[in-house]
């Protein structure tokens, strides 16, 4: 076995053997395919032919069957003869697959879809239904997005809203270094990773033999169009009824990918299957075209939630996304949540990340703030410009975002990136910018972390190692968070194309703003966790000196990503900052005490409030252990270190000399 396909015996411990029997999850029995399917040769305006099955009545509702990568119609063998004859099932060998002609360019999925619409024209056909499996999938949301007209209803099965996911990118470089003939060993391998339940023994070998059918030319050229496809954000213009098809023991297109089907295609239902992997059409054929034909002939669905707990259907609702034309040239991918007459709150979020880069804290905001979170340029599943990724751009579009959503002016929140973004819009459009909240950020972008990983970043070609990738979203936070959340932001920022990465990073090291931070006059809050493996404590200092009356919160036990890791002590302190005053004070007593502004002194010398210095809550739980036998003596040394990172230096002393009034032979505590 090769070794890098690891990875596909890894995510198959279940997979099928090849003398597997039928699995009992489908109680319809397994159909073969007989004499009353009609196969022949298509020839098309796109200039190729096309091996074609067709069964049913030739004036019965027609359904264009579309099939997964290296597969071809035999992939629909055991759904077709489950299907009344009132439904004429239509089902190509796609381009490069089977026995149709594989002409030597040309593997995109908009070529794909040609051909789907040229079969159509070709079989007398203005409308069909398009069910398509895996790469299939793809192609059927690109001609619903191409010719709406054609598409009556779309079923996607084992698919998602990216096909940019870790387990295809990682496949991508064995498929790379593929050449003829095809190792059988890895067409086993790579077939059986798609399946939970077993199937026949007869069934797989045929599957295996068509995969062996394609020169490694094919292989190449469809996997490498697929994934470099960058038209599929645009999902939210998709009209036709749309049913999701997924089996929950998938391990290339996960339940995140099915969520995010169902949020931006609208009205659009997710049907699970329990116990299957993704090629339900294969290991549930008889339960799958049951479940079409209802489909087909049920009435237009809603999108809901079943009542039982989990549901077969789910919808994400409080989260509103849409896509939105910017007059900057560029359409982005915005989520939206809280009341639309809320107040208004602008997120931008860092490096490589998305809209969903905010989502731990986007279900904990009040209802009363209006959450506007972006996909920013090349981002996510937002447009991708040949050009133009310097922090200015960034910053154009977001105000472009406002102008377009009607916002006159909005708090603007940025994170890492974000961050630079959102101080340049408070420099060059001050009147947009109610206030300003720095997270992970700094006065300037180029520190030696930062320098060190543009570095390296500006050797990378495509694909993307899936490996650095992780490493370097792992390597953003201190705190751990939760392992699915963590794998879908991997996810996102598998989504860019080498070139976004380059140019956004080298955009972000050429920014200037740092001479110009002191023309923000909007009130500033600078929070930063102390384990920040980018921007260090003495970067904190620099920003928060050069913005006047900018406030600070320093959280001891985060790292760079606090809204990541610490999503709940993070709004509240963000909610706190929004109720104060213009240019108001935190009370003392708080770690987030502001620093004081500009050329004037830490005011040590001030009259401390009367009596014991009290112990305070909210301080986090960061601790030193010091030599004391006062459980009390540590409690308040604890809280001046505390104090001390927050710049809240009186209440830090008064919290030390506490602690020497009940231990005064604790040495530290004399600090």
């Amino acid at each position: 076995m090769l070794p890098a396909l690891a990875i596909f015996t890894a995510l198959s411990l279940a997979a099928v053997p090849a003398a597997a029997q039928r699995h009992d999850h489908d109680p319809t029995p397994a159909p073969h395919a007989d004499e009353s399917t009609r196969v022949r040769r298509v020839s098309l305006a796109t200039g190729v032919a096309l091996d074609v099955a067709e069964r049913g009545r030739r004036d019965g509702k027609p359904v264009l069957f579309l099939h997964g990568y290296t597969d071809s119609r035999v992939s629909f063998a055991r759904v077709l003869p489950a299907l009344p004859a009132g439904i004429r099932a239509i089902v190509p060998s796609m381009r490069g697959h089977g026995d149709s002609e594989r002409p030597e360019c040309c593997y995109r999925p908009t070529d794909f879809a040609a051909d789907a619409v040229a079969l159509l024209d070709a079989l007398g056909i203005p409308r069909a239904t398009i069910v398509g499996h895996s790469l299939g999938s793809f192609i059927a949301q690109r001609i619903a997005l191409e010719y709406p007209e054609r598409v009556d209803r779309l079923v996607l099965v084992g698919s998602g809203y990216s096909p940019r996911v870790a387990a295809a990118v990682e496949f991508l470089q064995v498929v790379n270094a593929l050449q003829d003939p095809v190792p059988a060993e890895l067409i086993r391998d790579f077939q059986q990773s798609t399946l939970f339940a077993p199937v026949s023994a007869e069934f797989f070998s045929k599957i295996l033999g068509e995969s062996g059918k394609l020169p490694a030319r094919v292989w190449r050229d469809v996997l490498n169009a697929l994934l470099q496809h960058e038209g599929m954000g645009d999902l939210g213009r998709i009209r036709s009824p749309t049913l999701v098809v997924w089996g929950d023991q998938d391990q290339y297109w996960t339940r995140d990918q099915q969520e995010g089907l169902l949020r931006l295609i609208p009205g659009a239902r997710l049907l699970v299957y329990e116990k299957i992997g993704h090629a339900p059409n294969w290991e549930a054929p008889g339960r799958f075209a049951a479940d079409v034909v209802r489909f087909l002939e049920g009435p237009v669905p809603v999108a809901r939630r079943d009542e039982g707990g989990t549901p077969d259907v789910v919808k994400v609702e409080r989260i509103r996304h849409s896509r939105v034309r910017l007059r900057t040239g560029v359409e982005l991918d915005v989520a939206q949540r809280g009341r639309s007459d809320g107040e208004p709150v602008l997120f931008l979020h860092g490096f490589t990340d998305s809209w969903y880069s905010f989502t731990p804290m986007l279900e904990q905001l009040p209802p009363a703030i209006r959450a506007i979170v972006p996909s920013q340029r090349g981002h996510g599943d937002s447009e991708r410009p040949a050009c133009c990724y310097l922090i200015r751009d960034f910053a154009r579009d977001a105000v472009a975002l406002l102008d377009a959503l009607g916002i006159g002016q909005a708090v603007v929140v940025g994170h890492s990136n974000g961050s630079f973004a959102a101080q340049r819009i408070a420099i060059d459009h001050p009147e947009r910018v109610k206030r300003l909240v720095l997270v992970g950020s700094a006065a300037r972008p180029g520190s030696k972390p930062m320098r060190e990983l543009n570095a390296f970043v500006q050797t990378l070609r495509d694909p993307v190692d899936p490996a650095f990738v992780r490493e370097f979203q792992v390597s953003t936070i201190f705190k751990p968070v939760p392992p699915a959340y963590l794998d879908r932001v991997v996810e996102e920022s598998y989504k860019l194309p080498a070139r976004v990465w380059r140019d956004a990073l080298a955009g972000l090291l050429s920014d200037t703003a740092t001479g110009e931070l002191d023309r923000i006059r909007s009130s500033t809050l600078v929070v930063w966790g102390a384990h920040d493996g980018l921007f260090a404590r003495s970067d904190q200092d620099a920003l928060v000196g050069a913005i006047r009356g900018a406030q600070f919160v320093g959280y001891p036990d985060l790292g760079h990503a606090v809204h990541w890791e610490d999503p709940a002590r993070f709004i509240a302190d963000l909610v706190k900052f929004l109720e104060l005053p213009e240019q108001g004070a935190i009370p003392s007593g708080r770690p987030d005490t502001p620093m004081p502004p500009r050329g004037e002194p830490h005011a040590h010398g001030a009259a401390a409030p009367p009596g014991p210095m009290p112990l305070l809550a909210g301080l986090g739980d960061w601790s030193l252990r010091v030599t004391t036998g006062s459980a009390e003596a540590q409690r308040y040394f604890d809280q001046g270190l505390r104090l001390m990172y927050a710049f809240n230096h009186d209440e830090a002393v008064r919290s030390f000399e506490r602690a020497v009034e009940l231990d005064a032979t604790c040495a530290l505590c004399h600090w």
